[in-house]
């Protein structure tokens, strides 16, 4: 009997489905290789700890790691993270939304704009934890602030206001000190935009730095203005002296006679102008001279330079002087007789010899001509300055000029406090690395 292309095809579809039973029942059943939703086999039973409802799947059974084999938190990436959406956090209020868990530095954080959000909440910088930047810390300074608020020591280090100005960036400055509103606390800024918390920008700004010395003495006084400048193209004075100045130098003022504020104020590119002002302050009016001496004895050779010897007349603020200067000869520049000149040391007024604590005074001369003229009115020895030796280091010949100096020659000119002749001045020499002497400090109050 012939048979119908039908039975054919009902006996192979049999044989190919006694296959497939067999295979289940008598055969090796590998599991999926992909897990759902890729793969065809339902989620419980590729694993009991993924849970799925609905179209959702969850696991709360521990920590999930991608990249990383020991997660430490519920889900923890071990390599870059890419959101093409929102990244939204829904910590309780006061809590930082964003922490930066990073032992170096993040010069790069974007924190311009956290909407809804006080960014000074961001950790990672500032007094406030507001993200700063720091493009650059060089003199005087440049440097880009994160949003949120902060000191200027926190953004700036080792620099004052000073060193650098707000860009307001179109905001408004109502009060004028640099900070744009909203608002202001003491020594740090909090700005606020339209669109959320901004960036504030700092540039660079001309560093002038102005001193006069010095700052203060009795009298009419010759006072020494000293200056140096970081990115200045040219300077201007103004107050108690006048005209266009160098980037940095000295210059001597005389006969300043009362209190007065000395300005510079120098420019440089597209720099903000620096401006430094100096103040000579008069206190009150010079009535003496008086003669201390040094509480140790030194070598003449460790007497190198006015500052070295001036540094061992330590009297000076105990005793009330306004100019405080060891009374010797450093050079031919500078000789006990050019004190006028070089420290504003007044001509006139009388000249008397004290103890260290000031208890006993003696006149010796009515004015520095009179001092130097050969003859003193009694010898210091009697005016109770023998607290160590006849001798002390002077430098200088009877008259105030230089004589044997250490510095230039290895010998030092000594006097003595057992005459009133010019040798009170000029005595004798010693080797300056052999004997040790005082010195004797003029005092001026």
């Amino acid at each position: 009997m012939k048979k119908s292309p039908l039975f054919y095809t009902s006996l192979s579809l049999a044989i190919i489905l006694g296959l497939v039973i067999g295979g289940y029942i008598f055969g090796e059943w590998r599991v999926p290789t992909q897990p759902p939703p890729g793969g065809n086999v339902d989620l419980s039973v590729f694993s009991s700890d993924w849970i799925k409802s609905g179209n959702d799947i969850y696991y709360d059974k521990g920590n999930v790691g991608i990249g990383t084999s020991t997660p430490s938190y519920p889900l923890e990436i071990g390599n870059q993270l890419r959101v093409w959406g929102q990244l939204i956090s829904k910590v309780a209020s006061g809590t930082a939304p964003f922490v930066i868990d990073s032992p170096t530095l993040v010069n790069n954080l974007n924190a311009d704009k956290v909407d809804g959000y006080n960014a000074a909440d961001l950790l990672g910088g500032g007094g406030g934890g507001g993200a700063v930047s720091i493009t650059s810390i060089t003199t005087p300074c440049t440097i880009t602030g994160g949003s949120g608020y902060f000191t200027t020591s926190d953004i700036c280090p080792n620099y004052g206001p000073e060193r650098f100005i707000w860009n307001e960036s179109g905001l408004s400055d109502s009060d004028s000190d640099g900070c744009p509103e909203s608002e202001n606390i003491p020594g740090m800024c909090i700005v606020r935009g339209p669109n959320g918390w901004i960036e504030p920008m700092y540039s660079q700004q001309v560093i002038v730095t102005l001193t006069v010395s010095p700052s203060t003495a009795c009298g009419t006084t010759k006072v020494v203005l000293t200056w140096s400048t970081v990115g200045a193209s040219s300077c201007t004075a103004s107050g108690g002296w006048s005209g266009s100045k160098a980037t940095s130098g000295t210059e001597t003022i005389n006969d300043v006679t009362q209190t007065t504020s000395f300005t510079l104020t120098c420019i440089g590119g597209s720099r903000q102008p620096g401006v430094a002002t100096a103040t000579f302050i008069k206190s009150g009016t010079c009535t003496e001279i008086v003669i201390y001496r040094s509480n140790t004895t030194v070598t003449g050779s460790s007497i190198t330079t006015r500052s070295a010897a001036d540094s061992k007349c330590d009297r000076g603020a105990a005793l009330g002087c306004n100019i405080n200067r060891a009374f010797l000869s450093i050079n031919s520049y500078d000789e006990i007789r050019d004190m006028p000149e070089n420290y504003s040391v007044p001509t006139s007024l009388p000249i008397y010899v004290i103890k260290r604590d000031g208890s006993f005074k003696a006149k010796i001369a009515n004015n520095l001509a009179d001092l130097l003229d050969g003859t003193i009115e009694q010898t210091l020895y009697n005016a109770s300055l023998y607290e160590i030796d006849n001798f002390w280091w002077s430098f200088s010949n009877g008259n105030g000029s230089i004589g044997y100096d250490c510095p230039l020659t290895g010998t030092g000119t000594k006097g003595n406090i057992s005459v009133t002749d010019s040798t009170w001045i000029s005595a004798s020499t010693a080797a300056c690395g052999t004997y040790s002497h005082s010195v004797l400090c003029l005092c001026v109050r």
